[in-house]
């Protein structure tokens, strides 16, 4: 644990063992099937509170009491069917009341967890008293839970590609492992999570890796036979609550900052890092405090260097949310390396200030530093429709606008979105459209070690930047159990080109640009991509298990080479693993 996380958490001891807490537990996975859900009622206003929406992951006993407490009127029986399984899902009260005696009253017993543990009231005691009388003190509330759970996924198919010639092969992924997710004393909740995993991805995912030296959403592998993968993927963390409005979480996870397919702010498409965030919620305001440590990643690094270098990331988000029809929030970040070009700098502790502009204390230091500030908001239309957006400011010169236009140093990031539920009246048919644009380099920064990255990857939009790209997606449950889902990705990207930074790629030094001025989205080397999926999905009994198919179409054309063009088909079985949309 780094020194001054340490020391933040020691001065927290005292209030954590005075105060009450409020029943805790692990968080709702990301990319979980119940968050669309969750997003249907809040666009209808079903749910009894406007919901902090922009911050995911959503802790899953939050999730619960916005379920129990959801307005069920004029629901029809695919959606009360919907609503009483993603209860099973994610409410443990409910899933045990709803189970049975499981298989030898062991396993199952409440639909969903292999094995499953409550205990709601401490056993009686004697005692002495002064007279040295036995007494019997009644039990108090105890409220313990554990569940474990196996973590399994399993899933094979076959790749065509069409580079100038036709050949096809096997793509796969082989991932076990387990988890296990505990609330003690209605105060602490505990996750942890370990998977072994072997994959065989299609020929551009390959490309990808080998451009970055890391697999998208992971981190340390190796190499599995003559095209695959293998790595370890882990997580963990605590979470507490000392008064009602307050929540608090330590550990390795990821998070996802935004109403949107993509976020241009602060998104999942990194792996795992070490975090300690605050989230309060106080009258209609809500405020995150979010402290990291994350890595600048040295491919293949000997073991004899040392460690790997650290990076830091430190991230504030304020929402007003006045009623359950719209809210608007604040963002703002800073990147920082404790290595500059002139020494080691160290950690920078005034950073861990939570309540201060962190572009003041950044210019106070000499602006070393890669600072952001972004606006989010949606408004809730209609009871069907829902808008939303965000503007990610990375740098802009309003002086330079009077010496032309293009000025490289204004970089920004816009996105704007379309909820539409419920489409021509057919029920559970839910479609979301989508924009998103980045000016050329933004995200990057002087010192490359201070860029938006970590473990050289994206912590915004995967892209990275000097593109538009627009989403469409639709959504539909037919039956209880199935779930549809298609999506369409249109990217239209500059990329470098003969050697010069053009504004793509966030991992080249700002101030090797060729022009300061004239820059447009999509100078350079013209990248188009085209991505098609589709997927149906069949929820096994009541398990948080599902089968699988897919079908995925993906085309892009660069100027020289013929079209590269990849279609795969695949069949797998998931368990208690969300589905991971390829988001690139």
């Amino acid at each position: 644990m780094s020194g001054p996380i340490r020391y933040l958490l020691l001065a927290l001891i005292p209030t954590l063992c005075i105060t009450r807490g409020i029943a805790q537990d692990g968080d709702l996975p990301l990319n979980d099937e119940v968050y669309h859900l969750i997003d249907r009622y809040d666009i209808q206003g079903r749910l009894p509170e406007a919901i902090p929406s922009t911050l995911k992951p959503y802790g899953r006993e939050v999730v619960t009491e916005w379920l129990r407490q959801a307005d069920q009127t004029g629901l029809r029986r695919r959606a009360l069917s919907w609503q009483h399984r993603s209860r099973i899902l994610v409410d443990d009260d409910y899933a045990r009341e709803n189970g049975g005696e499981g298989l030898g009253y062991t396993f199952f017993t409440n639909h969903r967890d292999l094995i499953s543990w409550q205990v709601y009231k401490g056993p009686d005691s004697i005692y002495l008293d002064e007279r040295g009388l036995k007494r019997a003190r009644k039990g108090g509330p105890f409220n313990a839970k554990v569940f474990i759970n196996p973590v399994v996924y399993g899933g094979y198919g076959l790749e065509q590609t069409d580079l100038g010639t036709e050949s096809s092969r096997t793509v796969y992924r082989n991932s076990r492992g387990a988890s296990l997710r505990a609330s003690l004393f209605g105060k602490v909740g505990v996750y942890t999570e370990v998977l072994d995993n072997q994959v065989g991805p299609p020929v551009f995912f390959q490309e990808r890796v080998r451009a970055r030296s890391a697999i998208p959403g992971e981190g340390f592998y190796k190499t599995f036979r003559t095209d695959g993968y293998d790595y370890l993927s882990a997580k963990g963390y605590l979470t507490y609550s000392p008064v009602k409005p307050v929540r608090i979480k330590l550990g390795r996870d990821r998070v996802h900052w935004g109403d949107g397919y993509q976020s241009m702010l602060l998104s999942d498409h990194a792996t795992d890092y070490y975090m300690l965030n605050f989230h309060t919620r106080i009258w209609k305001l809500e405020y995150m405090n979010h402290f990291t440590q994350m890595i600048d990643l040295i491919p293949n690094k000997p073991d004899a260097i040392g460690a790997q270098p650290r990076k830091y990331g430190v991230f504030h988000h304020l929402a007003f949310r006045p009623n359950k029809k719209w809210s608007i929030g604040i963002f703002e970040s800073v990147i920082y390396a404790p290595v500059l070009p002139n020494g080691n700098r160290g950690f920078e502790i005034q950073y861990l200030n939570p309540l201060i502009f962190y572009r003041t204390i950044e210019q106070y230091v000499g602006s070393p530093d890669n600072s952001t500030l972004g606006l989010t908001g949606k408004v809730n239309v209609l009871r069907r429709l829902q808008l939303y957006g965000q503007l990610m400011i990375d740098d802009y010169n309003f002086a330079q606008r009077a010496n032309g236009s293009g000025y490289w140093g204004n970089k920004f990031g816009l996105q704007g979105g379309l909820k539409y539920i419920d489409v021509l009246g057919i029920e559970t048919l839910d479609m979301q459209l989508e924009a998103n644009t980045a000016r050329p380099y933004t995200y990057a920064h002087y010192n490359i070690s201070a860029n938006y990255a970590h473990y050289n990857q994206p912590l915004a939009h995967p892209q990275g930047a000097n593109f538009r790209e627009f989403t469409g997606i639709l959504r539909y449950q037919p039956l209880p159990r199935f779930f549809v889902q298609a999506t369409v990705v249109w990217l239209d990207q500059g990329l470098d080109q003969n050697g010069q930074n053009l504004g793509a790629d966030i991992f080249r030094a700002n101030g090797t640009q060729p022009n300061d001025f004239g820059n447009t989205i999509g100078q350079g080397l013209r990248y188009r991509q085209l991505q098609v999926q589709g997927r149906v999905s069949y929820q096994i009994w009541w398990l948080n298990a599902f089968v699988d198919a897919e079908l995925f179409v993906r085309a892009q054309d660069v100027p020289g080479p013929p079209p590269d063009r990849t279609t795969w088909a695949t069949l797998s079985l998931r368990w208690n693993i969300p589905h991971q949309p390829l988001k690139f």
